[in-house]
């Protein structure tokens, strides 16, 4: 039943302010949003992490790699949405062997992913399940083959709150539907409530829990 309210709370404050997001959601990490009748999970599929104190060793970190994306998050009044922003090296451009940098970026493309849509007709209610790649206009068709390997950059899951509220609803539905058939069941012969004993000699009080139930 508790949870059965969070539920039904949650729903109701998913219409109101997002609240705070993270400004980023990291490499591999995953970020949970209550918004517009929806819960979401959006997950920044993991790829390369740059490590170093500067930018030129954070890309030098990623020599043997194929590039790196960041995944930022705004919570604007309508509908929150992921930019993804990548950093595709060209492979086969050779790096500078002064400075360990690239001498040419294959591509810094970027893509905005919706993330709360609402529940309606159009989107199946509420139920949210899509993924985000890299765009491939402008890619040479020599390149496309890396753009595969690279694969899905976000992941967006959602369930609308209607649908968990049936689901949390339903355990204290049933519960509540066999007390009162239990009840019911003893109270139309004269039985005991609590312990459906026989109270036809002695309704006033039970002998078996010593209880005074009220009788039919």
């Amino acid at each position: 039943m508790l949870l059965c309210v969070a539920v039904a709370v949650l729903w109701v404050r998913s219409y109101g302010s997002v609240g705070s997001l993270p400004p980023e959601i990291p490499r591999g990490g995953t970020v949970f949003i209550n918004c517009r009748g929806q819960l979401l999970l959006v997950h920044h599929a993991a790829n390369a992490e740059p490590s170093g104190r500067t930018p030129a060793e954070r890309i030098a970190s990623l020599r043997v790699t194929w590039g790196t994306t960041t995944a930022r998050l705004s919570g604007g009044p309508g509908c929150p949405q992921v930019l993804i922003k990548a950093l595709v090296f060209d492979p086969d451009a050779a790096w500078d062997t002064q400075d360990g940098l690239p001498r040419t970026i294959l591509s810094r493309p970027y893509v905005f992913v919706p993330v709360a849509e609402g529940c309606t007709a159009a989107n199946g209610f509420g139920f949210a399940a899509r993924s985000a790649q890299l765009p491939t206009a402008g890619v040479p068709p020599k390149h496309l083959a890396l753009w595969q390997r690279i694969g899905t950059v976000v992941r967006v899951l959602g369930v609308p709150h209607w649908f968990l509220l049936l689901v949390t609803a339903a355990l204290p539905a049933q519960w509540l539907r066999r007390h009162h058939r239990r009840t019911g069941g003893r109270r139309r012969p004269g039985l005991c409530l609590a312990c459906g004993y026989d109270l036809r000699a002695t309704p006033r009080r039970c002998p078996e829990c010593g209880r005074s139930p009220k009788v039919a």
